[in-house]
């Protein structure tokens, strides 16, 4: 179980970072959100932390600001061969929320209006000259 706070209601997209074969049910504040599994992220036969770099998109979710509360249940082995014993092949590493924004627009503006720039999450400014 952990506990992560958010400052804003919204839209997020929930990443695992990890390996997971045998995987996690996965909860946040008591709606089951879903199931991660058969996920092998870099496995090269010899386990290391940085074999765990993949993320896996498990779902997407409306969080209201505050704390939420999500649970990890690790499953029982089943009937599926290797089940019992592929413990060490499930590793939770991060967990990541991602906001999701509307699609960003071109703005335009001439050199005179460089303010209308300021206080915006720009990826980039480009400086376009015409000739004449």
């Amino acid at each position: 179980m952990g506990y992560i706070a958010v400052a804003s209601g919204q839209s997020y997209e929930l990443w695992l970072r990890g390996s997971f074969l045998r995987g996690f049910d996965v909860s946040v504040d008591g709606r089951h959100m879903g199931r991660v599994r058969d996920e092998l992220s870099s496995f090269n036969g010899i386990l290391h932390l940085a074999d765990f770099g993949g993320y896996v998109h498990l779902a997407d979710l409306f969080l209201v600001p505050g704390i939420h509360t999500f649970v990890f249940t690790y499953p029982d082995a089943d009937v599926t061969p290797g089940s019992g014993d592929n413990e060490q092949l499930t590793s939770l590493t991060a967990i990541a929320l991602q906001p999701q924004s509307p699609a960003s627009g071109l703005i335009r503006a001439p050199p005179r209006q460089a303010a209308r720039l300021c206080g915006r999450p720009l990826d980039w400014i480009e400086l376009v000259r015409t000739s004449g």
